[in-house]
């Protein structure tokens, strides 16, 4: 059979325990892309290091640590780790620093220790990090290494801080998607993302929006706090958000669109889920804002048969006095 041309195979979740080096040699220089592994790979098949490959995803392993020697020789953009038992990246990961792309995805026995910091030492051009379902309860200490960080999604894991020293002032992180974490409270470090574009932090514990939290993110355009207990946002919480378009903050405990949005340039704002009170006491300051006509807003009033906030904001502020 001539492999010489095939540059993707993907054979995750095949029974296949073994790669023959015959095989191997004649795919070597075309292959691209290779996704293999199941339950049945009970060691690790050296073969694949003789491979010049893109892109490497590697699933449903049960191994729990790799060989030292498993990523040398490889020149990887992109790895993904995903369903395995590891406790942690084998020494030979630090080798790998071309790497644009990392995901480790549902590794429930990786441990912070297991990712240590040294590791990511030469990771200068690690444009997108995802952690998924990955029971970290602390992020690892790696984002002064890994400064051309584009792209950071940490979902479905348990931490429950991240401390704005662990964030260099120079961070180039653009997206954030923080969504099913522990947070109580927005932390310190997003401030520290100057460049931020879209931040998601959605299913979390915070109830109150402050008015630091947000500090100084003047590129950031799309922010969502939805399926929260959110209850309160502080009224200067989004003043210094000068390219705001968009801002979600479905279901959640709040029960009238917040005044800070008063003081902000937006496009639109969803409150889906929430059981709004609209009445003149809530929502009445909405008269003299000049943009009420202007913005988009979603989301019923609870107390008026459901009707639509946005309808109520048209025809009803006006009337009150």
């Amino acid at each position: 059979m001539n492999l010489m041309k095939l540059s993707s195979l993907k054979i995750q979740q095949n029974p296949i325990s073994y790669f023959d080096e015959k095989v191997i040699n004649s795919l070597a220089s075309s292959l691209y892309t290779f996704h293999f592994g199941s339950e049945a790979v009970t060691i690790w098949p050296k073969t694949v290091q003789l491979l010049n490959l893109f892109e490497l995803g590697i699933f449903n392993l049960t191994l729990e640590e790799l060989p030292e020697t498993a990523f040398a020789n490889l020149s990887l953009s992109w790895l993904s780790l995903n369903s395995m038992k590891l406790l942690r990246l084998p020494s030979s990961f630090k080798g790998l620093e071309n790497l644009f792309t990392l995901s480790l995805n549902t590794d429930e026995d990786l441990t912070l220790d297991g990712i240590p910091s040294t590791l990511f030492e030469r990771f200068k051009g690690l444009n997108w990090l995802q952690i998924i379902n990955v029971k970290l309860t602390a992020l690892p200490d790696i984002f002064h290494y890994v400064t051309g960080l584009f792209q950071l999604e940490i979902n479905s894991v348990p931490v429950s801080d991240f401390p704005g020293n662990m964030m260099p002032e120079d961070s180039n992180i653009t997206i954030a998607n923080f969504n099913g974490t522990l947070f109580n409270e927005v932390p310190t470090a997003f401030s520290k993302m100057k460049k931020l574009s879209v931040l998601s932090l959605n299913y979390n514990n915070i109830t109150t929006l402050r008015s630091a939290d947000l500090s100084g993110l003047s590129e950031l355009e799309y922010i969502s706090i939805s399926n929260a207990p959110l209850e309160s946002v502080s009224l200067d919480a989004f003043r210094t958000l000068t390219s705001l378009s968009y801002i979600a903050l479905d279901n959640t405990a709040l029960t009238t669109i917040p005044r800070a949005v008063e003081g902000v340039k937006f496009d639109y704002l969803s409150l889906l889920g929430n059981k709004l009170i609209c009445t003149c006491q809530s929502m009445g300051w909405m008269k003299n804002w000049p943009d009420a006509s202007r913005v988009g807003i979603n989301g019923q009033c609870n107390n008026l048969d459901s009707m639509q906030v946005g309808v109520y904001v048209r025809q009803k502020v006006p009337e009150c006095p």
